[in-house]
């Protein structure tokens, strides 16, 4: 079975030579050649993924028997990851994304070039569309790699795979709707993180891998257990490293000047006062000179950083629990898992 560096030797071509197939193909479609062009900046968006979710589905149908190519199925999953981020950059206002332009800001650029009053509209209508293509993509994937299974598998995957995409959308929901609150409860941004990040990134891909190859319910039900056990410590991992991390180059204590919904900013609604305030007096602000290390010391001192850490850890006990009884290779691909996470600087 395939490491994740391995897997990402392995599907990065196979997933660039589709999207560029699509994209040829979209743009055989019609249109003028600054539609072309838009169209075609999707492949500078394809690339660089951390790829995680394909790599899941990968996993369990490895883990579970699976033997054929189910190439197809990786690709969908990615596609509508690349979906899900287009439309995410157009709420979250986002610049950049892998360091280039988002898409939206792209094709508002196109247009005020051409001196369009109302490029920056135009440029969010044609991110929503262009992401809304590469979700018809998916679906289109999707359905092509379960073509060859059985009535009952293909039923079991159109309900995981609808699913997942109900419970990334309502999450992405909470997401916004708690972002209109000045703080938000703990118990809302923990449910947030279950569905944003470990449903969608780690249980779901799980359970379509293990579906496909018609894995028994105990060990769907392992998958479930263990898979959001990752997705929490995956996620309140990205809340700290939003604080602390060491990724040279990468801005530090974005999601504080955003305002975003976080457990740190949760639990700091917790702490003392003297933190506290600290903390909150450069949310949703631009930071100054001092500010990140004001706030890497209150959420240290706090002790909200240890909180979240305990967290983390207690996740990583549980899945090692939960592991001990699995075959010798599932073993391994989970304790794989668990140091990718360890290691984790961005």
């Amino acid at each position: 079975m395939k490491s994740l560096q391995e897997f990402t030797e392995y599907f990065e071509p196979v997933f660039s030579e589709s999207v560029t197939h699509l994209i040829e193909r979209s743009v055989g479609r019609g249109g003028s050649l600054q539609l072309h062009d838009q169209i075609r900046y999707i492949s500078l968006l394809a690339k660089k993924g951390k790829r995680f979710r394909p790599y899941m589905i990968y996993s369990a149908y490895a883990l579970s028997g699976g033997k054929e190519d189910i190439q197809d199925i990786l690709i969908a999953i990615e596609l509508l990851h690349l979906f899900a981020l287009i439309h995410d950059d157009i709420m979250d206002k986002s610049d950049v994304r892998h360091s280039v332009p988002t898409i939206h800001v792209y094709s508002e650029n196109m247009y005020a070039a051409q001196g369009d009053d109302d490029a920056k509209n135009r440029g969010i209508a044609q991110a929503i569309l262009l992401g809304d293509l590469v979700f018809a993509w998916s679906i289109e994937f999707f359905n092509k790699g379960i073509a060859h299974t059985t009535k009952e598998i293909q039923q079991k995957m159109h309900e995981v795979y609808a699913t997942l995409l109900e419970e990334v959308i309502v999450g992405q929901m909470i997401d916004v709707d708690i972002s209109a609150l000045d703080i938000a409860p703990v118990a809302m941004v923990e449910q947030k993180n279950i569905l944003k990040t470990a449903q969608y990134t780690f249980v779901r891909p799980l359970l379509l891998g293990a579906v496909l190859v018609g894995a028994q319910e105990t060990e769907c039900a392992r998958y479930e257990k263990i898979g959001t056990l990752l997705g929490v410590a995956f996620q309140a991992q990205d809340d700290l490293l939003d604080i602390y991390g060491t990724e040279s180059g990468k801005p530090l204590c974005v999601d504080v000047a955003l305002g975003q919904q976080t457990l740190v900013s949760a639990y700091m609604t917790q702490a003392d006062s003297v933190y506290k305030d600290v903390f909150f007096s450069a949310y949703r602000k631009t930071l100054k000179s001092g500010d990140i290390e004001k706030i890497q010391d209150v959420v240290e001192k706090s002790g909200v950083r240890t909180r979240i850490t305990t967290c983390i850890e207690s996740a990583f006990n549980d899945i090692r629990i939960h592991i001990q009884n699995t075959s010798k290779e599932e073993q391994l691909f989970w304790e794989g898992c668990l140091t990718l996470l360890e290691k984790r600087t961005k």
